[in-house]
């Protein structure tokens, strides 16, 4: 195979661009850069394994679109700009082809070119395995003005918890590419859209960018819905952890959620697999939707409707903040209440241990 610094030149130099004179990308022992005046740096970073979080096969191109989206996903629930990202490879030896490298770095590129942004690759670090699964670790940075930044923590009651897109794909192109049973009579065309969103999902990047002022809290879904709306109602349910939003929210403690399962947005997908299986699991707790978990007032929904109007990004309203410590689930015929305090009992979403 060619070397490293081969690799480097031939595949991943052309990614290093759009930098201001005078900072510096590939090509020394580190990236110099230069933050614009009164911003903060927001930084993302996250590893993907082969077999874990993509299956084994998944082609270069769809592994790095994935890998890349993960951490702008990050990034778009803080509120931020993305501005540039690094790459560390870990790939075995049975895939370490110039070919490869030149297929993920193309895979890095679709995804930029897709989203309108002009991000460069600034650095990173790339070696073989001589054993073990492909292993792609991605930090991304992105920019926020001072003090602008979105956080999990500043939940009220009675906001509106509010997701974007729909839910359950991802985790439903992984029962299509696992083959399962429930999906074999499935239309084609349905499995290949679920295939698609496991494999190159799209990040809220334009509207996470424009969150600030308008929602009161915010997550990427990653794990699963109600897994990652724990991280809010915890982190939004003590002062300590508080936000300074107002005098009330401070006071607030053991926070909850009640969700409408009739409004969780599901594509035709979704609905097919519900019918057959009555089960909510993957639209709740499946992970890989990589969407955004908001939480914003009466006051502000129209706000945000219209926001989401202008980016053509579909949001839904499915429950509200409540003051009680549990997640309430209603609709579809159920009713059913969890205590997210004692939430390491319960299977919410993906584990990563």
């Amino acid at each position: 195979m060619s070397s490293e610094f081969n690799i480097i030149q031939n595949c991943f130099v052309g990614l290093c661009r759009e930098l201001p004179a005078g900072d510096l990308g590939i090509g020394d022992d580190a990236a110099v850069l230069s933050v614009p005046v009164e911003h903060q740096v927001v930084v993302a970073t996250d590893t993907l394994v082969q077999g874990i979080h993509f299956p084994e096969k998944t082609p270069a191109q769809q592994v790095a679109w994935k890998a890349l989206a993960v951490n702008l996903s990050d990034l778009a629930a803080m509120g931020a700009k993305p501005w540039c990202y690094s790459l560390s490879l870990s790939v075995p030896k049975s895939l370490a082809k110039q070919q490869w490298f030149a297929d993920f770095s193309i895979g890095l590129a679709d995804l930029c070119a897709h989203l309108n942004l002009k991000i460069p690759l600034v650095g990173g670090d790339t070696t073989s395995a001589k054993e073990g699964a492909l292993s792609v670790t991605i930090s991304a940075q992105g920019l926020v003005k001072q003090g602008k930044a979105v956080y999990r923590r500043g939940a009220c009651v009675n906001d509106w918890i509010v997701v974007t897109g729909n839910l359950g794909e991802g985790a439903l192109g992984l029962q299509v590419d696992l083959d399962k049973p429930e999906v074999c009579s499935m239309p084609k065309a349905l499995k290949l859209h679920a295939l698609k969103a496991l494999n190159t999902p799209v990040p809220q990047t334009a509207v996470g960018q424009m969150l600030s002022g308008i929602v009161n809290s915010a997550i990427d879904i990653s794990d699963g819905l109600l897994q990652d709306l724990t991280h809010i109602l915890r982190q939004s349910s003590f002062s300590s952890h508080s936000v300074a939003i107002s005098a009330e929210n401070q006071m607030q403690k053991g926070l909850g959620a009640k969700i409408n399962l009739q409004e969780v947005p599901v594509s035709e997908g979704m609905k097919a697999y519900f019918s057959q299986t009555k089960d909510w699991g993957l639209a709740l707790s499946g992970g890989d939707d990589y969407q955004l978990c908001l939480t914003v007032s009466e006051t502000n929904w129209q706000a945000l409707q219209e926001l989401a109007k202008a980016l053509n990004v579909k949001v839904t309203r499915i429950g509200r903040i409540i003051d009680r410590p549990v997640i309430e689930l209603v609709g579809q015929n159920k009713t059913e209440s969890l205590d997210w305090q004692n939430a390491e009992n319960l299977t919410f979403g993906f584990q990563h241990f």
